[in-house]
């Protein structure tokens, strides 16, 4: 999608490049963020080696709850190798090899985001919460289309539970009971 596109494009700029993806996950090389105003513009336009020098990184996707006009976002889990806790096997049961967690990663519309949002977080997460509030009402108020990115780290009894309700609706009809799947997404994606 463009929303899609745009996030690469401003991703490359800041260091972080998509190099490949599949069904099973996708793989990124991280270059960290740009050493001048030169380097950014050289990545925004697929210019740099700064990438190509960076360390690459491939994120095991679990699954992916598809955007739908419902829930105005889309969520994907996934064990990011960098974090010691999402080492192991996703097949094993707890306790004997299975990671302890994976990460659910969400994009979305503003609004539907911020319903979301942990209401217990700290007071540094509640005044972030307020600056964001403030710049995408800015953003709006220019005409400006804006886009919300949120993660939850997910303990693996979770995610046991989410993967046997998510791998139970592909096993509908079909696999497109939408109203379903976004059942699924709202119980997890909170």
């Amino acid at each position: 999608s463009p929303d899609e596109g745009a996030l690469v494009k401003a991703a490359r700029c800041f260091g972080y490049e998509l190099t490949g993806r599949n069904t099973k996950g996708l793989t990124v090389t991280l270059a960290g963020p740009p050493s001048s105003q030169e380097e950014a513009g050289k990545r925004s336009t697929g210019k740099s080696r700064a990438a190509a020098e960076g360390t690459t990184v491939t994120f095991k996707r679990l699954g992916t709850h598809k955007f739908s006009s419902a829930r105005k976002r889309m969520s994907v889990l996934v064990l990011d190798p960098r974090d010691e806790r999402c080492e192991g096997e996703p097949t094993a049961a707890k306790g004997h090899g299975a990671p302890e967690g994976a990460w659910l990663l969400c994009k979305g519309a503003d609004n539907k985001m911020l319903d979301v949002a942990d209401p217990s977080a700290s007071e540094l997460a509640r005044k972030a919460h307020a600056v964001l509030d403030e710049h995408l009402t800015a953003f709006s108020e220019r005409g400006l289309r804006t886009l919300v990115l949120g993660r939850r780290w997910m303990p693996w009894s979770e995610v046991t539970k989410w993967r046997k309700d998510f791998e139970a609706a592909e096993r509908t009809v079909g696999g497109k009971d939408e109203a379903r799947f976004d059942g699924i997404a709202a119980t997890w994606a909170h």
